[in-house]
């Protein structure tokens, strides 16, 4: 009975088989075989550069900031599994995204400039051409 109920199991599984899944040869990663026009396969199911370097940022990631996240299909999913790889850098916090900030207040304060009328803009001119020479004569005194 037992050797009976043996055999006909895995008949029981295989009729139970969603219409999504397929079957193909295990040593080709679970896909199919490449139509002939691709004669090195299907390039969506080929290695990348990414999984090639992934020994090498998981070993020395952690000295060069890496980080990385990856999602799984559930079992038995037709979806693709996802890895999303990148590097953080101080510096871009510390200092390029505050370097950035000043920028976008001085050129929003300066391009008001480009809106005075003729009389302020004149004002502006004489104003800078006194500071020039204030600053010629205080260079020339030292």
């Amino acid at each position: 009975m037992l050797l009976a109920g043996a055999a006909v199991l895995p008949f029981l599984v295989l009729r139970r088989r969603r219409a999504q899944e397929r079957d193909a040869p295990a040593w080709a990663c679970g896909f199919a075989a490449s139509p002939p026009w691709l004669p090195f396969g299907d390039p969506v199911t080929q290695y990348g550069a990414a999984s090639f370097a992934q020994p090498v940022r998981r070993t020395l990631g952690t000295l060069m900031l890496a980080s990385e996240r990856s999602t799984q299909a559930d079992p038995g999913s037709a979806t693709p599994a996802r890895l999303v790889a990148g590097f953080t850098d101080p510096a871009e916090s510390l200092l390029f995204i505050p370097a950035a900030r000043v920028r976008l207040r001085l050129s929003s304060a300066f391009d008001r400039l480009q809106f005075l009328t003729v009389r302020r803009t004149l004002s502006l001119m004489f104003a800078v051409l006194l500071l020039f020479l204030t600053a010629i004569a205080v260079l020339e005194a030292l």
